[in-house]
């Protein structure tokens, strides 16, 4: 399906934003720079991060993006 490719690749794209270092692994800390809700985005990391060892790796990444709530 094109859509989830498309969406998939744009995760990446995030994912590789997020990478401030580019060590593959997206950071607590790079993860809630420039949240405008802290709290919430740490939630979000913490829901995320399936190992618990405090960093995002694509696939969590990815996983996790794959299941937002869209608007209604």
């Amino acid at each position: 399906v094109e859509d989830r490719g498309a969406a998939l690749n744009k995760l990446e794209a995030l994912f590789k934003k997020k990478d401030a270092n580019s060590d593959g692994k997206v950071s607590k800390e790079e993860f809630l720079k420039g949240a405008k809700d802290a709290a919430k985005s740490e939630t979000q990391f913490a829901a995320k991060d399936k190992d618990k060892d405090g960093n995002l790796t694509l696939e969590e990444f990815k996983a996790a993006g794959g299941k937002k709530k869209k608007d209604a």
